[in-house]
C-alpha cells in the first residue's frame, strides 16, 4: 500500500499532516461528513456548506416544480470521486456516486418522499434517513462532488506547504456553479499518481461514520415518539401491568407492524413529523470532534494547528 506521504516522499506521519494520508492505490474507509464542514468557522468551510446547500435546494426545487428532467440532469452530474481515495471500495478506488441510472432512482425517491416535497428535509445528510439507495458512502461522495472546487484549492495550498509536485492542465472534474445552477469544468493543477489525479482532503472533515444514521433516528426518535403518542392516547398497543402501571408498546412490536426500511421510515415521518424535528435539534446540539491520530490507525507526532483555508 502506497500512501500520499510515501508517493511524494514527505517523510512525515499522519500526525504531522493536515490532510488524510490515503492509500493512493485503493480506498481508505473514511467518509466526508457534511456536518463536519459546519464546524470549520472559516470562509473555506462556509464556501463548502454553501455549495452543498445550494445544490440540494436546486434539486428539490426542480422536483417540486415537476421539472424532473432538470432534476435528473443535476443529479447525473455527480460522478465517482475516485481522486480522494475515500470510501467503501475494495482494491482499486472506484467511488460510489450516482451515474445516470441511479440518479433517476434517487430523483424518483426524493419525489416520493413527503419530507423532501414539503420542505421539511433541509440538509443533504438527512437524505440518509429517508431516501433509499442513499447511505453514508453516497452522502460522502455527493458532498465530495459538490465541494470539489474548495478541495482543489485546499490541495494546491497543501501541495505548496508540504512540497508535493503538481501537474498542469489536469481536468478538474465537474464543478458546481451556484450562479448558473449547473455543472462546469476547467483545467487546473493537481498532484497526479499512477491511478490518476489526486485530491487531498482535510482530516477535520472526515469521519468513520456519519452523524445522521437511519437506524438511530428510527429506533430512538421515531419509534419513541410513537410510543409516547400511544400512551397519551391510551392506544390498544399500550401494555398495562398487574400493578396498573402503563407501559408503552414494545419497539419490536412497532417494527413488525410498520416495517423498518426507508420507505417505512419516510411514511412514519410524514405521519409523525415532530420526530425529525427532535432528531435534527438533538444533532445540532452534538459536537462531533475530529478523529484522533489513533482513529487513523497511524502513529505520528502531535499534529500541527490546522491551517485549513
Amino acid at each position: 500500500m502506497a500512501s500520499v506521504s510515501d508517493r511524494f516522499r514527505l517523510e512525515r506521519g499522519q500526525g504531522e499532516l493536515d490532510f488524510v494520508d490515503v492509500n493512493v492505490d485503493g480506498d481508505t474507509r473514511l467518509f466526508v461528513d457534511p456536518r463536519a464542514l459546519r464546524l470549520i468557522p472559516t470562509p473555506w468551510g462556509e464556501w463548502c456548506v454553501s455549495l452543498i446547500q445550494d445544490f440540494f435546494r436546486t434539486v428539490l426545487e426542480a422536483i417540486r416544480d415537476d421539472r424532473m428532467d432538470d432534476a435528473w440532469t443535476l443529479l447525473a452530474g455527480l460522478r465517482e470521486p475516485n481522486e480522494t481515495h475515500l470510501g467503501m471500495s475494495r482494491g482499486k478506488a472506484r467511488g460510489s456516486a450516482l451515474g445516470p441510472g441511479l440518479a433517476a432512482a434517487i430523483r424518483d425517491s426524493l419525489a416520493e418522499t413527503d419530507a423532501a416535497i414539503s420542505g421539511r428535509l433541509e440538509d443533504l445528510e438527512e437524505t440518509a434517513l429517508l431516501v433509499p439507495l442513499v447511505d453514508r458512502d453516497r452522502v460522502s461522495d455527493i458532498a465530495t462532488n459538490l465541494i470539489r472546487e474548495p478541495l482543489i484549492q485546499y490541495t494546491q495550498l497543501a501541495a505548496e506547504h508540504y512540497g508535493i509536485e503538481l501537474s498542469g492542465d489536469v481536468d478538474s472534474g465537474p464543478l458546481w456553479d451556484p450562479g448558473s445552477k449547473s455543472w462546469t469544468a476547467t483545467f487546473t493543477e493537481l498532484p497526479v499518481v499512477k491511478s490518476g489525479k489526486l485530491l487531498l482532503v482535510p482530516k477535520a472533515i472526515v469521519r468513520r461514520y456519519l452523524d445522521y444514521r437511519a437506524d438511530e433516528y428510527r429506533d430512538h426518535y421515531l419509534l419513541t415518539l410513537i410510543q409516547e403518542e400511544e400512551v397519551a392516547a391510551g392506544g390498544e398497543l399500550v401494555r398495562t401491568l398487574m400493578s396498573g402501571e402503563v407501559r408503552p408498546p414494545y419497539k419490536k412490536t412497532l417494527k413488525e407492524m410498520f416495517g423498518t426500511n426507508k420507505p417505512a421510515i419516510a411514511r412514519l415521518t410524514r405521519e409523525h413529523p415532530d420526530a425529525l424535528d427532535r432528531y435534527r435539534a438533538a444533532k445540532r446540539q452534538e459536537i462531533t470532534p475530529p478523529m484522533t491520530h489513533e482513529d487513523f490507525f497511524l502513529e505520528g507526532s502531535e499534529t500541527r494547528r490546522s491551517w485549513t483555508p
